[in-house]
């Protein structure tokens, strides 16, 4: 069940961040380049995700799983110096949370 869990955090996080970055992307005032580079990063995890969860590799999740944690844990200081407490503790809520659901996995074999 946790496996299940881990899958889903890791999977919801990234497409999230997607989500933020195409609307980033699309309402851009002055130019594409920190935009366009959000957008395209933000791309790549939801695609590594997705090819985690389809190989059904733990390793892959972990991986993935990972790497959506350090984001939403830098997502959060993004937000704290835009000075939006909101914007800081939802990601940080998302990598606590993924923490939690992916942990275990490292324990199982």
């Amino acid at each position: 069940m946790r496996g299940y869990c881990a899958r889903a955090v890791t999977l919801v996080s990234a497409s999230v961040s997607l989500g933020f970055a195409i609307e980033a992307f699309v309402d851009r005032s002055d130019g594409v380049t920190a935009e366009g580079y959000a957008l395209a990063r933000s791309a790549a995890l939801v695609l590594a995700v997705t090819v985690a969860l389809w190989l059904r590799s733990r390793t892959a999740l972990l991986v993935a799983a990972t790497a959506m944690i350090v984001v939403q844990g830098l997502d959060g200081f993004v937000g704290l110096a835009d000075g939006n407490i909101v914007l800081a503790v939802g990601p940080w809520f998302t990598a606590v949370l993924n923490v939690v659901v992916t942990v275990p996995l490292l324990r199982r074999r």
